[in-house]
């Protein structure tokens, strides 16, 4: 019988070049107790990972990190990669070839932004909900938060606000108590954040929903839904993300990875499958 090879930091390495966040830079550094500002720590971010894991890779984010361990099998290091990125979902957007006509183009951001509100702002209003419900549950909404149906659902690119501005993707519905609710999406593809852009926004969300933040619940309203999605996050980033508290940061990879975990198969289709294989490459 065959041995099996020892398995050392470098796939373990090479899975962390396509995450982002706390998670990849505790991999990439190998130091769990590594984390920038304002994110949980490393070590607490792993453990949280690894509860959504199985394979061999859940056991060597449990084993703190990059313990050398033996690798039963390609088996186990395929389902290992299964967990991360959904392979075995069969709608995933990883089963879609790119869209032919921007193989050669490279996108800029108010084509990403259009593109992504023209497909979340379907004809269909299940569709379109579907679609928004997914969005907003990767971004952290509460289910309770966004009612058992969504009302007045829309997503808008490149929506006006005062100063002259406007903001990248801003999706907007109504919950089951007739609030106005709110999420800002900032989206970045080499540029940075400019001054005075996100307390602008913020200002402009805090307008829409008034009404739900000045209800006073038991429980209190969830955070502002602020985001700030770029390829990977840079010292730019940092710096805008450290005066405007209420706004987080994800990557455009990890968005898309866990969109696809909660979109229901019935609100997809092969086009915007292809869209966000797309913009994966887009964003790598």
């Amino acid at each position: 019988m065959r041995a099996p090879e020892p398995f050392d930091a470098g796939p373990l390495q090479r899975y962390s070049d396509r995450l982002a966040g706390p998670v990849a830079y505790a991999l990439r550094c190998g130091k769990p107790d590594f984390a920038p500002p304002g994110w949980p720590s490393g070590q607490e971010a792993l453990r949280r990972f690894s509860e959504v894991l199985s394979g061999a890779l859940a056991r060597v984010v449990q084993d703190r990190l990059l313990r050398v361990r033996q690798l039963p099998g390609w088996r186990q290091a395929r389902q290992a990669m299964e967990d991360v990125f959904g392979f075995h979902y069969a709608h995933h957007f990883f089963h879609a070839a790119p869209l032919g006509w921007v193989v050669r183009v490279k996108l800029r951001e108010p084509q990403v932004t259009k593109a992504i509100a023209y497909f979340l702002h379907s004809e269909d209003h299940g569709t379109r909900a579907g679609r928004i419900r997914a969005l907003l549950t990767v971004l952290g909404c509460r289910r309770d938060e966004m009612g058992a149906v969504l009302r007045k659902v829309q997503a808008t690119a490149e929506a006006p606000v005062a100063d002259k501005r406007s903001i990248d993707l801003l999706v907007e519905w109504q919950d089951d108590r007739g609030f106005e609710r709110g999420a800002v999406i900032e989206a970045k593809f080499g540029h940075g954040v400019t001054t005075g852009q996100l307390p602008a926004y913020r200002r402009h969300l805090r307008r829409i929903e008034r009404r739900y933040r000045q209800a006073g619940d038991i429980d209190g309203p969830e955070p502002p839904l602020l985001f700030v999605v770029s390829p990977s996050f840079r010292k730019s980033d940092a710096h805008a993300l450290a005066r405007n508290k209420c706004w987080r940061w994800r990557s455009w990879r990890s968005l898309l990875l866990a969109y696809d975990r909660f979109l229901d198969p019935q609100h997809d289709d092969e086009v915007f499958r292809q869209f966000r294989r797309t913009l994966w490459d887009r964003a790598g």
